[in-house]
């Protein structure tokens, strides 16, 4: 009779061997069918969102006109943070002042730099969870971005969509172990957008608690890039940079009690329309949160479950900070929206090799079992 401990090796040897059979089929076989189907859905989320453009291609009464007056004004030569002051960092304006001056309407540059950085958004997450995780985890982060209700409502210029952009490319690029690239874009962020600072604080701080000598390598990144930006604008005349930028927000960090209504009326439908992004993160943390082992397909460099923690962190700390805000603005939590399409994507793709994992097994305990049956009959 077999002792115990040999028979939960037997059953761990099998489970692994089914699990990297899995990882193989999910390596290797790609049908092209499969492939023509994401296709299919890339080109159709993308001609819907294009279609969303054109829709309501007029001004609105929205932030947006504010950015494209100073942009316009920075076209005929007025100096920025001197001439015309903006609360908004340089490169929220400086694209779209240069886009006017080669002939664009303010409106079309405008919409075209959404469009285009919600595209580079997707290809980002694409990657991201190519590397992280699986192609199909990175194929379903970016289809699940590009159809979300953001993407959708988010259509008028108010630099929130560059700062997601950088934002989530700092973390990513902290994920894949280059620090320094990760401070470059931690400097793009900051001269970009605040709203995603407390995001690249986050990944900086853990950057230096695990590896001090890459978080020195973070540090430099992010002081070359705002140096090279803020330093151009002060050459250029800007001498109300720090009343603009950092005296205008400073609001946000008085002791006084703030009127909250406004944040929470249009927080609570974003959460509604975005649960199924919630959901997939939720199975990524069921799956992949306690894990310990490498990821769920074979040629993931690093831990997975790592990795979908630090993320998780990361979202949960600028929540966190935000929510702590006395005067909160509401664009201040859609920044998260990239990483929680990733976060879905990986979570929904460990769902279904689960499940095909649970299906093989269950196949060869099915064929162990009906083994004596056959040789008994064969007898």
């Amino acid at each position: 009779m077999a002792r115990p401990s040999h028979r939960h090796r037997k059953k761990a040897k099998a489970e692994q061997s089914v699990e990297s059979a899995v990882a193989e089929r999910e390596k290797q076989h790609v049908s092209r069918f499969e492939v023509v189907c994401w296709v299919v859905l890339f080109a159709t989320a993308l001609g819907a969102l294009i279609w969303n453009h054109c829709a309501v291609f007029f001004y609105s009464w929205t932030d947006e006109q504010i950015h494209f007056y100073v942009a316009r004004r920075l076209a005929e030569g007025a100096v920025l943070y001197r001439d015309i002051d903006s609360s908004r960092p340089p490169l929220i304006l400086f694209p779209i002042a240069w886009l006017i001056k080669m002939g664009c309407s303010p409106l079309l540059a405008g919409r075209a730099m959404v469009l285009g950085s919600h595209l580079a958004t997707a290809g980002l997450l694409l990657w991201g969870g190519w590397r992280l995780a699986s192609w199909r985890a990175g194929v379903m982060a970016a289809l699940l971005f590009l159809t979300s209700p953001e993407v959708f409502d988010r259509v008028h210029y108010t630099g929130i969509q560059l700062g997601a952009l950088t934002a989530s490319a700092c973390v990513l690029l902290s994920l894949r172990g280059q620090p320094f690239r990760s401070g470059l874009l931690f400097g793009l962020t900051l001269a970009a957008d605040q709203h995603g600072l407390v995001i690249c604080g986050v990944v900086g701080l853990l950057t230096l608690v695990r590896r001090p000598r890459d978080g020195v390598r973070f540090v430099a990144g992010a002081l070359i890039v705002s140096s090279i930006v803020f330093g151009v604008v002060w050459a250029l005349g800007g001498r109300h940079l720090w009343e603009s930028l950092v005296g205008h927000h400073l609001y946000h960090l008085s002791s006084t009690h703030g009127n909250n209504d406004q944040f929470w009326e249009k927080l609570t439908p974003w959460l509604y329309e975005h649960t199924y992004l919630f959901a997939g993160a939720g199975l990524g943390i069921v799956l992949l949160g306690f894990k310990r082992s490498e990821g769920f397909d074979e040629g993931t460099p690093g831990a997975l479950s790592q990795s979908f923690r630090i993320i998780l962190l990361t979202v949960s700390a600028h929540i966190a900070v935000v929510l702590a805000m006395t005067e909160a603005a509401f664009l201040y939590i859609v920044v998260i929206a990239p990483l929680l399409a990733l976060l879905a994507g990986i979570g929904f793709a460990a769902t279904v090799v689960w499940w095909k994992e649970r299906r093989l097994l269950s196949q060869a305990r099915f064929r162990r079992a009906s083994r004596p049956l056959l040789v008994g009959g064969v007898m």
